[in-house]
């Protein structure tokens, strides 16, 4: 249904600006050119924006990675729901060239000075993005101070920041964890046994590599596009109203 009311909307709003009004007289003191190219607009919107939809949106960014590589549906939806929030507020920051007023520094001079945070905003995008590509867990492990192995059955308690003991494993179980990791690793140093604090653990591969690359580069695009809008289309100062 998103993609459909916002295709609808997309088709409804482009052919009103190309068939109602003539080129130049948008906005107020503009001229309509009769209901029937209004008509003509809505009979667009309505044949078209569910076709439009499927094809720009549906099968792209949910039927392909649903269907073909598992992506669970909450994690699609997020994203599309992010991606028309951003779209939004994208919107609302550009309306016009005098309400991002930079005062006396110039554009050149602006952009100067965003170049640090610049670099340093690309080397983090790039070395998420090259862990994405090259790292595997699988072949990862640690050795070192962990949560001592016993008894599942110990029960202990922890206190929460409202002063709650709520109850938990006193004893790392080692036959029922869900933890991404594991205990029977090939070559362990320090192999885990029962009592044991100090011990290796490894990695377990992704049990869906691609929802894991969906959600990575949804969070570095949605990052690198917020952060370009404060750095480069946002003024040095807010306006400030005019009093009466």
């Amino acid at each position: 249904h998103l993609t459909f009311a916002s295709t609808f909307l997309l088709i409804l709003n482009t052919s009103r600006a190309l068939l109602t009004y003539g080129e130049g007289e948008k906005g107020e003191g503009a001229t309509s050119r009769g209901g029937c190219a209004g008509f003509v607009s809505v009979v667009l919107a309505g044949c078209l924006s569910m076709p439009l939809a499927v094809l720009s949106q549906m099968l792209p960014a949910y039927n392909f990675p649903h269907d073909v590589y598992g992506v669970h549906t909450e994690v699609l939806l997020w994203m599309l729901l992010g991606t028309y929030i951003l779209l939004a507020w994208i919107g609302e920051r550009t309306s016009g060239s005098e309400a991002r007023s930079s005062g006396s520094e110039s554009a050149s001079s602006r952009r100067h000075r965003n170049t640090e945070i610049c670099v340093a905003l690309m080397v983090y995008y790039v070395f998420i993005g090259t862990v994405l590509l090259v790292a595997r867990p699988e072949s990862y492990s640690s050795t070192g101070l962990h949560q001592t192995l016993g008894n599942c059955s110990v029960i202990g308690h922890t206190t929460n920041v409202l002063g709650q003991k709520l109850p938990k494993q006193a004893f790392l179980c080692a036959s029922s964890y869900d933890e991404p990791f594991s205990l029977l690793c090939a070559n362990a140093t320090h192999p885990a046994t029962g009592g044991a604090s100090y011990y290796t653990i490894c990695g377990t591969s992704f049990p869906n590599i691609a929802e894991y690359k969906c959600i990575i580069i949804a969070a570095c695009t949605l990052g690198a596009v917020v952060y370009y809008q404060l750095l480069f289309r946002s003024g040095m100062k807010a306006q400030k109203q005019k009093k009466n």
